[in-house]
């Protein structure tokens, strides 16, 4: 499968992007979660400020107030604790905000050092005594009191509940979420419509092309940008010098056949008296045919980038009607199916000459039935033609498509139709196939691309 250009730039950059996002959303989470704890533990160190703003020290020891400064200290299970060791790690102080101290706490080593940890602690809530564990965030700061006698340590430790922190985080992380995906979102919609705008040439440039196959104008008429200028001036010198030179070519032959005309007719005129004489018949018939098969051949052979979108329908109904008067003594039934939306993507001229030789063979061939279908088959034009005459042998199913061959040798001529049908075909990239019908005889199977319908 290929990828359109449009589509690979707009993967391309869409992944760009989107990478770019999310790395500039998880810097800005990083950030912020660091921010966020450095403000924990910043707040954590006033706590433990105003701790030693209070504490005093007598000759029984740390003397704290029995009622604390903040009300979460003095509510238990409120999500913020405090208490003071001693230098033997025995409790001084304990804030009514707990019930027990806590194991597993990791204390300063030197006093005027800070250290911040983690712990999980056990909690009890509610009636019922419901335990439930939770993190805390921890700092520890140890201070020595010297009065000149005796020093004595203490360590200062306050936790924070992290449930409030990792609320507050995931809220900013849905936040940010939600900014990030609206940006992404904007800026899809936005590189959208820019490759949209920015390939409109192309498209332009597309469908102009697809109107020159199919007839609807002779050479691109439309403003390109200047990167485009090039390819569409070179296309339409092409298309202008490709029409020239068929023009030339069909003028050539036109005078050609008229000049031939004439004395062939003196020929043939003169060979008139001559009737007995079967070889100069033959052979003055030969040339004849062999002079018409070149002249069709030299008009076909031309390729061109223009082509007329051809009505099926209205040609196949000409040639029918030409075929009933000249095979009218045969009184023969012909049933055509046609769809009539499609078309054929060539020359009316061409397509009339291709379903002429071919109706024209089954109608002579034929016993007292015809059977015409034209339809889409596989997004191809296929057009079957059958008849129920004597049918074509196995070995010259190939065979008939050259240049001399005939279906059937008593008839005249020179066998130079199917062979110019070939020649039409091989034009317009398609295929033809001879077989046997239903019918009994000749099944001609033809296929075209189907460029417009």
């Amino acid at each position: 499968m290929t990828i359109s250009l449009r589509l690979r730039f707009f993967i391309g950059i869409s992944a760009v992007l989107i990478l770019v996002l999310l790395a500039s959303f998880w810097l800005v989470e990083s950030r912020y979660r660091n921010d966020l704890y450095a403000a924990a533990h910043e707040r954590l160190r006033l706590h433990v400020f105003t701790l030693l703003s209070v504490a005093q020290v007598d000759e029984d020891g740390l003397v704290m107030p029995d009622i604390s400064y903040n009300p979460k200290l003095n509510t238990l299970n409120s999500g913020l604790w405090a208490m003071v060791l001693a230098a033997d790690k025995s409790i001084s102080w304990l804030s009514l905000s707990i019930e027990r101290s806590v194991p597993g706490l990791v204390l300063s080593e030197t006093p005027g050092q800070w250290h911040f940890s983690e712990l999980v602690h056990t909690q009890t809530e509610g009636a019922d005594q419901k335990q439930s564990p939770a993190r805390f965030l921890v700092v520890a700061y140890k201070v020595a009191w010297d009065d000149g006698k005796t020093r004595r340590s203490y360590d200062f430790v306050v936790a924070e509940n992290r449930l409030q922190l990792d609320d507050q985080l995931n809220r900013t992380r849905l936040r940010l979420a939600g900014v990030f995906t609206s940006i992404i979102l904007v800026v899809i919609a936005s590189l959208m419509l820019v490759l949209r705008l920015a390939f409109r040439p192309i498209t332009t440039l597309e469908h102009e092309i697809a109107a020159l196959e199919n007839g609807q104008q002779a050479r691109l008429v439309a403003t390109y940008p200047q990167e485009l200028r090039g390819v569409t001036a070179n296309l339409n010198a092409l298309i202008e010098k490709e029409s020239q030179q068929r023009e030339r070519y069909r003028a050539a032959m036109a005078d050609l056949a008229h000049s031939l005309k004439t004395p062939m007719t003196i020929i043939r005129t003169e060979l008139s008296n001559y009737r007995e004489n079967s070889v100069l018949q033959s052979a003055i018939a030969r040339v004849d045919d062999n002079i018409e098969y070149q002249l069709r051949r030299a008009v076909i052979s031309q390729h061109t980038l223009v082509r007329n979108g051809t009505e099926i329908s209205h040609v196949l109904s000409m040639v029918l009607e030409a075929m009933q008067k000249i095979y009218k003594h045969k009184q023969l039934s012909v049933d055509a199916k046609v769809d009539p939306e499609l078309f054929f993507s060539g020359d009316e001229n061409e397509l009339m000459e291709l379903l002429g030789n071919l109706l024209d063979n089954a109608h002579k061939h034929a016993q007292t039935q015809v059977n015409i279908t034209v339809r889409a088959h596989k997004q191809r034009l296929e057009i079957l033609i059958a008849d129920d005459g004597a049918g074509i042998a196995d070995d010259a199913c190939n065979e008939i498509f050259k240049r001399g061959a005939r279906l059937d040798s008593r008839d005249p001529g020179q066998g130079i139709g199917l062979a110019v049908v070939a020649d039409i075909v091989a034009q317009y990239q398609g295929q033809i196939h001879a077989s046997r019908s239903q019918l009994g005889g000749a099944l001609f199977t033809l296929h075209f691309p189907n460029k417009r319908s």
